[in-house]
């Protein structure tokens, strides 16, 4: 059996020092003295600067926050441009369109960058909320898309299939567009109602407030979060847009049930989330870049690679 691929992470925050504990042999690398101090006691093998870890690994993680997402990348760029042995390198961010083309732009070759986002994490922020188990029993998407070389695909994501991770193969644009409905948007409700709350009532809506605000809420809980839907919207903004005119034209239906002469009926425009069962694992392999993407596209999920035989869950 292969050796494991070592991986490096950049960026000690809540979801690359999560990785960092969670990656056997990880090595890591953040701006903050004081945050590569407290990795270092607790376990992670910190090197000085980026470089070294781009230098020493063989699978690199962008795991910097959106905004600051290209600069890393160019910066790794720098390192690897002319190598004879670069290593494949991903990253963690919520939007994957604009970093994927960014890579065909910096990178003398693309076909080493796979973008990818995972989705998990809480509201919480920095070093202090790094779990070691956060990623177990949670998915991540991985791009698919041309020029990403397939092999450094199937490997990251046995890395990943090996932290309890299941995969799902997705295009970028894809990716964007769905984002923008089950994540970007919500984010942005989040704070649009964490606003409202601000200003209207002040202590008596807050003493009211129940379940169902808190858990609308949740994601703006912090101003951390408030500030990472704001990002998330601006950075997938056609998608986000697509999406509030959807729910407009959905506000807009409901608001007609209400004012008509048969209120209850607005119980039509409302529906339960679907639930969805996962059949037992199949084999399959060697797969193609198209039945990668079907994969995703059925709504499969991958969650153990054994060479270029991939182990498959999908909906029943």
């Amino acid at each position: 059996m292969a050796d494991a691929p070592t991986v490096g992470v950049l960026g000690l925050g809540h979801i690359g020092g999560s990785l960092a504990l969670a990656v056997p042999g990880c090595v890591a690398w953040t701006r903050s003295p004081e945050t590569r101090a407290a990795a270092a006691a607790a376990g992670v093998d910190v090197r000085d600067s980026l470089a070294e870890v781009v230098e020493a690994v063989d699978v690199v993680v962008l795991a910097a926050p959106l905004p600051a997402l290209s600069d890393v990348l160019e910066q790794v760029a720098d390192v690897v441009n002319g190598s004879e042995l670069a290593p494949t390198i991903t990253d963690v961010g919520s939007v994957k369109a604009p970093i994927a083309a960014h890579a065909a732009e910096v990178l003398d070759d693309p076909s080493t960058f796979v973008p990818g986002h995972p989705l998990a994490g809480t509201e919480r922020t920095g070093w202090a909320s790094a779990d070691g188990q956060l990623f177990a029993g949670s998915t991540w998407a991985l791009v698919v898309d041309e020029p990403v070389d397939l092999d450094r695909w199937f490997a990251l994501a046995g890395v990943l299939c090996g932290l309890g991770v299941s995969v799902v193969p997705v295009g970028a644009d894809e990716h964007d567009r769905v984002l923008a409905f089950t994540s970007h948007l919500p984010y942005l409700l989040g704070g649009l109602f964490a606003t409202r709350l601000r200003a209207r009532e002040g202590a008596l809506a807050a003493a009211l407030s129940g379940g169902s605000l808190a858990s609308l809420t949740r994601v703006v809980s912090t101003a951390d979060g408030a500030r990472f839907g704001a990002e998330l919207s601006a950075a997938n903004r056609a998608a986000v847009l697509a999406e509030i005119d959807a729910l407009v034209s959905a506000l807009g239906a409901a608001g007609d049930e209400l004012r008509s002469d048969r209120p209850s009926s607005v119980g039509g425009c409302i529906a339960s989330v679907p639930e969805v069962t996962l059949g037992p694992p199949a084999s399959i392999g060697p797969m193609h870049r198209d039945e990668l993407r079907n994969v995703g596209h059925r709504g499969g999920r991958i969650v153990a690679v054994e060479g270029d035989r991939l182990t498959v869950v999908e909906p029943t």
